[in-house]
C-alpha cells in the first residue's frame, strides 16, 4: 500500500524538485558507527574533560590530579546512568 503511494507520487513527479537534490547527504555521523554509543559517549566525556592517553599527557606535561578526579566522577555518573538502562 505504501509502495503504491510512493510509486504514484514518483509518477506525478512529486519527488523531482526536492531541496538538496543532486547534493551529497549531510554528514550526521559524529561517531564511529561500528562502535557502541556508550563507548563513544565515554570517550567524548574524557576528551571534553581534557583527558588524553598517558603518552600524550606526558608529552604535554599536563597530568593534573584535579583534572583526573573530575574525569573519574564523570565516568562514575555515566556508568551509573548506563546501569540504570540495563
Amino acid at each position: 500500500m505504501v509502495e503504491d503511494l510512493i510509486s504514484e507520487s514518483m509518477a506525478r513527479g512529486e519527488f523531482e524538485n526536492l531541496p538538496g537534490k543532486g547534493q551529497p547527504l549531510p554528514d550526521r555521523t559524529k561517531y564511529n558507527p561500528f562502535s557502541d554509543f556508550t563507548s563513544h559517549k565515554m570517550n567524548e566525556i574524557l576528551a571534553e574533560g581534557g583527558f588524553a592517553p598517558e603518552w600524550i599527557m606526558l608529552k604535554k606535561g599536563s597530568g593534573s590530579e584535579q583534572n583526573l578526579k573530575s574525569i573519574l566522577i564523570l565516568l562514575l555518573i555515566l556508568a551509573e546512568n548506563y546501569m540504570f538502562f540495563l
